[in-house]
């Protein structure tokens, strides 16, 4: 359960005030459509930075956090050492707490990234290296591995529809964006029957593709980069979400720890409205 101490803060003190969305900018999470910045605040959301390479914990009295493409497997290790940071993501996200993340930032989601594979793809029987790759532990919101390779995985433009009400948008809504990345994800040995495959993706001209959107509680990670833009439910939905989320935080403050899997009172309000490069 997260205690209360960890909900204080003096950057809304107003019940009031629109929710807080934490946003990773440094070397490692760099890459976000500007127009997406701009719909969360158009939207009703306060947007706050934080680094996840140099900050230990997380801005005090967030409501939501937003992960952007980057270079994660560049920065890895520094990455791995902020285990303080990386157990308090993961307990949020447990907690139900908005959390998205694309691309690199879906990497930072998962249990571990790894190095470079051993053998270059383009020639099998030449081994780059004689080591095996480093393995560095994420936050392990989802329980997969990323695997870097040394060639491009997956470029091109994107359309998904969603298969269920998630973080950024309801049921049947189509969106538009990218995909841009050179690892690779393991899902094999992930039992966790709450992670749900929410993303039905075709390429630009229509043909089916692989690429998946994974939620468990509100937490949505994915290598595709959404565009806001294309649909202007994903920025309202995301802080419909944080909102939510927010009313319980503020209650918490008042009446004791935040109860696990708060998720469901979200959920519940997401039935009840009906509107609606490696980077």
């Amino acid at each position: 359960e997260i205690l209360r101490s960890d909900w204080s803060s003096d950057v809304c003190s107003s019940d009031l005030a629109g929710p807080v969305i934490a946003v990773a900018r440094d070397k490692a999470f760099c890459f976000y459509y500007q127009d997406n910045i701009d719909s969360l605040k158009n939207a009703g959301a306060k947007i706050v930075f934080f680094s996840p390479l140099t900050d230990a914990q997380l801005p005090e009295g967030i409501d939501g956090i937003y992960l952007g493409g980057g270079y994660p497997e560049i920065f890895a290790e520094d990455l791995s050492d902020k285990r303080d940071l990386l157990e308090q993501i993961a307990a949020l996200s447990r907690s139900g707490m908005p959390i998205y993340g694309e691309c690199g930032g879906f990497m930072y989601l998962c249990r571990e990234i790894s190095g470079m594979e051993l053998e270059d793809p383009e020639d099998p029987e030449e081994q780059v290296s004689k080591t095996a790759p480093a393995r560095h532990a994420m936050t392990g919101c989802f329980d997969f591995s990323t695997q870097m390779s040394h060639r491009l995985r997956s470029l091109g433009y994107r359309e998904i529809t969603l298969t269920q009400n998630t973080l950024i948008g309801k049921k049947g809504a189509v969106i538009r964006g990218h995909e841009f990345h050179y690892s690779s994800l393991n899902t094999a040995g992930s039992q966790d029957p709450a992670v749900k495959n929410v993303y039905q993706v075709t390429s630009r001209v229509g043909q089916n593709l692989d690429l998946k959107g994974y939620q468990k509680n509100l937490t949505l990670g994915s290598y595709f980069h959404v565009h806001f833009g294309s649909n202007s439910g994903c920025a309202s939905t995301f802080v419909e979400n944080c909102v939510n989320f927010r009313k319980i935080r503020l209650t918490s403050l008042k009446t004791g720890p935040i109860p696990d899997q708060i998720q469901r009172a979200s959920i519940k309000s997401d039935k009840e409205h009906h509107g609606c490069k490696n980077a």
